[in-house]
């Protein structure tokens, strides 16, 4: 609902906003959460694309460029990062190549490695 006085958005409006507020989470949790592991191997990661429905692209940079851990490093340390950022349906890289499935197991794989590290403090 708007406020007294406040335009109406149009749809594609309202989609730019939407996207420029996902990018705006999505960098804070790469900045705080990943950059600092990335950049302590010497690597990066930028986010190269958000689609309207909320799928992250993201481009290797740095030492990570030619990392053979690079899809471990999606999968392990990236998107599980990711997935927990509200509006976020799925993570890739441009020079990863791994299926959806084969990144879903990994991240599933973590979860249930961190929730027991969790419940056995």
């Amino acid at each position: 609902m708007l406020a007294v006085g406040e335009p109406e958005m149009s749809p594609p409006d309202e989609r730019a906003r939407r996207r420029a507020e996902l990018r705006a989470r999505v960098d804070e949790a790469i900045e705080r959460q990943v950059r600092p592991k990335l950049r302590s191997h010497f690597g990066d990661v930028a986010v190269k694309e958000i689609t309207d429905d909320g799928a992250v692209v993201l481009e290797y940079e740095g030492a990570c460029v030619s990392c053979p851990a690079r899809a471990t490093t999606l999968g392990l340390g990236i998107k599980p990062v990711l997935d927990e950022v509200e509006g976020v349906t799925g993570v890739t890289a441009t020079t990863v190549w791994v299926s959806p499935q084969a990144l879903e197991r990994m991240a599933a794989a973590h979860r249930r490695s961190v929730q027991r590290r969790a419940s056995s403090r």
